[in-house]
């Protein structure tokens, strides 16, 4: 590794996007641990997913795509139409979601954006919480 703690515990944007996230190799080390070790008894992805009440023709917007794991591997069924957008900070990580997403075949349309949700113009009134599937404009459960 060749960051220091503070790059790769945030300090450092640029050593996170062309560096520790530049593709989703360290981020599936780490993914591999929550899956070897989880309690769970439903996956993360289905957990995640099952959240969602897509409708059909839905234009669906992720903040944070990582890999595009969470649509590759759930098993929750998509509508018919939905067509998806996949944001992330690092290119690589948007290129590989869009390709591993596409390849699903389970979605209208899917395509990518570099993004970085930290960075806003200040103008703006209007925000959208990641982690949060009504104020991205979805029903939740």
């Amino acid at each position: 590794m060749t960051g220091t703690r503070s790059d790769y515990a945030g300090g450092n944007q640029e050593y996170l996007r062309s560096e520790q996230y530049h593709d989703s190799e360290r981020l599936a080390r780490r993914a591999s641990l929550h899956e070897k070790y989880s309690t769970a008894e439903i996956g993360w992805f289905d957990w995640v997913s099952a959240h969602f009440d897509l409708i059909p023709d839905a234009d669906v917007l992720e903040v944070g795509c990582g890999a595009g794991w969470v649509w590759e591997r759930s098993t929750v069924a998509v509508p018919p139409g939905v067509s998806l957008t996949l944001t992330d900070y690092s290119v690589g990580m948007v290129n590989e979601a869009v390709e591993r997403v596409a390849a699903t075949r389970r979605f209208a349309t899917v395509t990518g954006r570099t993004a970085d949700a930290a960075r806003r113009d200040r103008r703006s009134r209007s925000t959208v919480d990641a982690r949060s599937p009504r104020a991205a404009g979805l029903r939740s459960r």
